[in-house]
């Protein structure tokens, strides 16, 4: 399958109209209103990129708990990431094609995910869709688009020196959505050797049979103790051993 993008003025007409167009973002399936609405106009163009498909597990969001939620997060990141595995960072980072997937081809799976579901953020339906369908930063390009998310979730975590299960630290990563959240609004949040580090202290944390009731908050504290570090430490020298023994030896401390 090519991938295919939006053309960068498509795509600004777009965000720049999501309010006169809110209507069709509840829809399941119609992505013909995108035709209708560029009217003959090119609005996209297919690209070199050849990619395996792949079809996203989702049903509707209201009919699942928390847990539930992560564990088909889970599930679809191991999904993409597999599909997708081919992508360089530097062509994940192309915000036309991520908006153009959740336009179309996975427009069902982000309107059941993200649309039709309550709003934790509070950002109202229109901050909604400029977050899950669009792409305005790197923050977003990394945890909001709804399914760029899922592709970086899978790179940054990947462990393919674990034959057993490569994703056994997405697993750490997706306990919680707040969790993730936490990790990667962070400076180094497209530092696969540093997310990997971190998550590695915590895993070996937890596989040695500690528990915290105050999980959210214990995770926040390391994530500030590990920026701190770093804002006096180049890291970038530190391999993902170290850096897993100066997250784990602060939760032990904690």
């Amino acid at each position: 399958m090519h991938l295919s993008y939006f053309e960068e003025l498509a795509y600004d007409k777009l965000r720049q109209n999501i309010a006169n167009n809110t209507e069709h973002y509840y829809n399941f399936d119609d992505t013909s209103w995108l035709d209708t609405y560029f009217n003959g106009v090119s609005y996209f163009s297919k690209s070199g990129m050849i990619v395996d498909d792949a079809k996203l597990d989702y049903e509707d969001s209201k009919k699942l708990t928390t847990d539930e939620k992560n564990s088909q997060d889970l599930t679809n990141v191991r999904i993409l990431y597999e599909a997708y595995k081919k992508l360089t960072p530097l062509q994940a980072r192309n915000k036309l094609m991520w908006s153009h997937l959740a336009h179309t081809k996975f427009k069902g799976y982000t309107v059941s995910r993200w649309i039709n579901d309550s709003d934790p953020e509070g950002d109202g339906i229109q901050g909604t869709i400029a977050k899950r369908f669009f792409v305005t930063d790197q923050k977003g390009l990394i945890r909001m688009n709804a399914i760029s998310r899922l592709w970086w979730a899978g790179y940054l975590t990947y462990d393919k020196n674990h034959s057993a299960d490569p994703y056994h630290l997405t697993k750490i990563l997706l306990t919680n959505q707040q969790i993730w959240a936490d990790i990667l609004d962070t400076p180094f949040c497209g530092n696969k050797k540093v997310i990997k580090g971190f998550l590695l202290g915590l895993k070996k944390y937890f596989d040695e049979g500690n528990t915290r009731t105050d999980l959210v908050d214990f995770v926040r504290e390391c994530v500030k103790y590990f920026r701190r570090y770093e804002a006096v430490t180049n890291v970038d020298f530190l391999d993902e051993s170290e850096i897993s023994d100066i997250v784990y030896k602060f939760l032990i401390k904690s």
